[in-house]
């Protein structure tokens, strides 16, 4: 909360002063830190969000075009249907990024201490600002935007939105895992690792330990 200005006035020698209050009080919502994606994390999630690219969600990761089969291609963008009719492999090219949707899902655990609970929040959302730039469609999940009945359903918005969430962010003690989405394409910034359950896509897990030396992060927030 800041208090509102004051316009000062001191005469000469200090005999009159006089001020007054000019405005309201104001409240002021800090967003997180920024950092930066280093280039070995882009280039990890790039290859894993490629592999991921005939994910079985809904309405989001619409077909564009069939074309053969060229080497260095990933195994999973071939059709296999439609290879079996045509005798041949034939891959197939997805609509850009941004028609597909992505979960990002944030363990906020009590365990951590004020400093690195601050950069696993930077860290999240430099996450946020990264995938946003690059098109994709973001929902960002965990207990600080879950309801009581739908704990993996998550947060959909704009960027202002987001931020606003990982702002207010505080610490919880329910496992990270009670709020990975099923049938989604997820990526998972968690505490420590750890084996997801058996689901399709299987969510791709960074550590708050790999992410610290894969984000550059501000002076300040460095551990």
């Amino acid at each position: 909360l800041l208090p509102p200005l004051v316009v000062r006035t001191v005469q000469p020698f200090g005999l009159i002063i006089a001020e007054r209050s000019v405005g309201d009080a104001e409240e002021v919502l800090v967003y997180p830190a920024l950092g930066r994606v280093r280039r070995d994390l882009r280039t990890r999630l790039n290859q894993w969000l490629e592999s991921r690219a005939t994910a079985p969600e809904s309405g989001d990761d619409e077909l564009a075009r069939l074309r053969e089969y060229r080497p260095g291609d990933h195994p999973h963008r071939i059709h296999w249907k439609a290879s079996a009719r045509h005798r041949s492999l034939l891959v197939a090219e997805r609509h850009a990024p941004g028609c597909r949707r992505l979960a990002l899902v944030v363990d906020t655990n009590a365990v951590l201490d004020g400093r690195r609970f601050e950069r696993l929040i930077a860290l999240a959302a430099t996450l946020v600002d990264h995938f946003l730039q690059q098109g994709w469609a973001l929902t960002l999940h965990g207990a600080f935007c879950a309801s009581a009945e739908t704990p993996s359903a998550g947060m959909a918005g704009d960027r202002a939105r987001l931020m606003e969430a990982l702002a207010l962010a505080g610490a919880t003690t329910i496992p990270v895992q009670e709020f990975i989405p099923n049938g989604r394409t997820t990526v998972v910034l968690s505490i420590s690792a750890f084996t997801p359950a058996e689901s399709w896509p299987r969510p791709l897990v960074l550590t708050l330990a790999e992410c610290e030396q894969l984000v550059w992060l501000p002076r300040r927030l460095r551990g």
